[in-house]
């Protein structure tokens, strides 16, 4: 038997001071809160969201995954609590954000991370085993504007877009350490528009706020992933950047050094058919096969 059902988290968590929650890793004194389940830590620069799918029996796996997993996590979580399989506490915040955290001692048993960088550089600090590492979905990048905006352009031309935003509030991932903020970077590079689209940037923590702030018309266009621009209908995507001008977009797991060993039978259930299918169903993309079959090159 299975619910979903929320629960209090009592013990507590370790949070970063604002300005480390992007930036590229660096050792700083944490700030000690304790906190509760669906209490938003409006001091952070993040959204910490805590659910549990709960099974009657089985142990409670932490999960600390990328913002723009939200949606498909818990119903990955869902499906994993119908096998009895266990408990999932997930919290989510940028990729960047949750590996300060870890690194700064955070009882997590799995880290989702939305680029392989911040798997990586959780080996080399000896805090995620190397063997655990996996792939486990792929993304798209795309250009989205409020729904009332009437921005066009052809993400293939530089030239048309530099044109479109120059003179437009764009908002992305800060590129100092959120994996979409790096993605956007790269694509705007790759179209020689970066530069002169400086003064227009701004940087948001994570993608999820960087949609936000599109969806609240605060902004005048944004980068983010497809799957988020598939979740708010206050948003229209302008076009998708082409596929060569970034890297490809994969999300990684991994397992703590201090993790339970259930967080093992999690990884494989996220590689697993029954959470492909689910990751396909929320618009998640096909990786790529040679990397659907690798496990390891994360390793230093």
């Amino acid at each position: 038997m299975w619910a979903w059902k929320t629960r209090t988290i009592l013990s507590p968590i370790w949070i970063l001071p604002l300005t480390d929650t992007t930036r590229p890793p660096m050792l700083k004194q944490a700030t000690r809160i304790s906190t509760y389940l669906s209490t938003l830590l409006a001091v952070t620069a993040f959204t910490w969201t805590v659910l549990d799918v709960r099974a009657e029996e089985g142990p409670q796996i932490a999960v600390f995954a990328a913002a723009s997993l939200i949606e498909v996590v818990q119903d990955i979580g869902v499906a994993y609590g119908q096998q009895d399989l266990g408990t999932l506490l997930t919290v989510y915040a940028s990729s960047a954000a949750l590996a300060r955290q870890i690194e700064n001692g955070a009882p997590a048993d799995v880290f989702l991370s939305a680029n392989v960088a911040w798997i990586t550089h959780l080996i080399e600090q000896d805090v995620l085993d190397a063997q655990s590492c996996a792939p486990i979905a792929a993304n798209v990048l795309v250009l989205i504007a409020p729904a009332q905006s009437d921005l066009d352009v052809d993400l293939n031309n530089g030239a048309m877009l530099r044109d479109a935003l120059k003179a437009k509030r764009l908002v992305i991932g800060d590129p100092a350490g959120v994996p979409a903020g790096m993605y956007a970077k790269q694509a705007l590079q790759s179209l020689d528009a970066y530069e002169d689209l400086i003064p227009t940037l701004i940087f948001a923590s994570d993608v999820r706020m960087a949609l936000a702030w599109v969806a609240r018309n605060e902004v005048d266009a944004g980068i983010v992933y497809g799957t988020d621009a598939l979740i708010s209908p206050d948003i229209r995507i302008v076009g998708n950047f082409p596929p060569a001008s970034y890297e490809p977009i994969i999300y990684w797991a991994g397992v703590t050094r201090t993790a339970k060993p259930q967080a093992t039978t999690f990884i494989r259930f996220l590689r697993s058919q029954t959470a492909q299918d689910i990751f396909t169903r929320h618009g998640f993309a096909t990786m790529p096969q040679h990397i659907r079959q690798d496990t390891l090159p994360c390793s230093p």
